[in-house]
């Protein structure tokens, strides 16, 4: 019967020590997990290579991903600037990545002055 569909449901639901989990939310503590821990290598390095692969902006097909030490090295070649860029922005987005080293090259180098200007700067 519904009733006790319901039942059953109070009795498996995960019961809390009183705290709104909204209150939980509002604290803002993302970011902030246990003490000493610390994400591996493995995990950051398969993280940035998924979000890469389904990245619908980057051919991402020459692009090599080194990870020691939460940091990120990326390293080959992509069509532009603008995509170089993203491969960094994508990179830095990753939980646990600590710095990117962007060695990227720009396929053909042709690309216009400001895109010259920011692969320059390392952007």
């Amino acid at each position: 019967s519904g009733e006790s569909a319901r039942e059953d449901e109070q009795m498996w639901r995960p019961q809390h020590d009183g705290l709104d989990p909204q209150r939980w939310h509002r604290q803002g503590f993302a970011g902030r997990g246990p003490r000493g821990y610390r994400r591996s290598d493995a995990r950051i390095g398969e993280d940035v290579n998924d979000r890469l692969t389904d990245d619908e902006y980057v051919d991402a097909s020459d692009v090599v991903i080194t990870v020691e030490d939460g940091v990120v090295l990326l390293e080959g070649t992509v069509d532009s600037g603008d995509a170089k860029r993203r491969v960094e922005d994508v990179a830095a987005s990753v939980s646990g990545v600590r710095d990117v080293m962007n060695r990227l090259d720009v396929r053909g180098g042709s690309g216009g002055a400001l895109e010259r200007i920011g692969d320059a700067l390392g952007r």
